[in-house]
């Protein structure tokens, strides 16, 4: 018995030194950087301007050529007379890359004359007619941050056009709409657009 005693007294020391010595004993240790992870909200960003030019279609003097400034012009028109139009939509060097829609409304279209309507200008400069009875089109692509993307150039005037059916809705209006194209195809990009452009 009394053996026992002894040898609970030892092994009482024994853990009691373990102990003591657990709590001097520095461990080697590592802590890595915090990485922090920002979320930011994409933005699609598009403008449609026009080169600038002078009531009879010619380029004023001191223009340059290659700059859209205007977005609204008026016109002088007459049979026969072909007139600088140059609308183009511009996508914004911080956008997103996009799909792009505009949907053009032709009052001049009566009145147009010769092998290059505005409408075959379109096809030239890689726009499709995706909704001929609302005139929404698609540019074929997709349209990347900084890209200028031009409709058409110049309209024309028929020749044997005599003078009438100038309205109030005599005008050609364009509107403009893209849709991100990240993580969207281009049917529901059209979708979007035409919610977009028909309301």
């Amino acid at each position: 018995m009394k053996k026992n005693k002894v040898l609970l007294s030892v092994l009482a020391l024994v853990l009691v030194a373990a102990i003591s010595v657990a709590g001097t004993v520095a461990y080697l240790t590592s802590k890595t950087e915090e990485v922090v992870n920002t979320f930011t909200v994409g933005e699609v960003k598009i403008d449609l301007k026009e080169k600038k030019v002078a009531e009879d279609g010619s380029v004023p003097s001191g223009t340059t050529a290659d700059k859209y400034t205007e977005t609204k012009q008026s016109y002088k028109v007459y049979p026969g007379g072909v007139y600088n139009k140059a609308p183009a939509v511009l996508v914004d060097a911080s956008s997103e890359k996009c799909y792009v829609f505009v949907k053009v409304d032709n009052g001049m279209a009566a009145l147009e004359g010769g092998d290059n309507t505005i409408a075959d200008q379109m096809e030239v400069n890689h726009w499709v007619l995706k909704d001929s009875a609302n005139g929404i089109w698609q540019y074929d692509g997709i349209a990347n941050p900084g890209d200028v993307l031009p409709l058409f150039e110049t309209f024309t005037v028929r020749t044997d056009w005599d003078g009438q059916g100038i309205t109030d809705n005599s005008k050609i209006t364009i509107l403009a709409a893209a849709v991100q194209a990240d993580n969207c195809t281009a049917t529901v990009a059209l979708a979007e657009a035409k919610a977009l452009l028909l309301n």
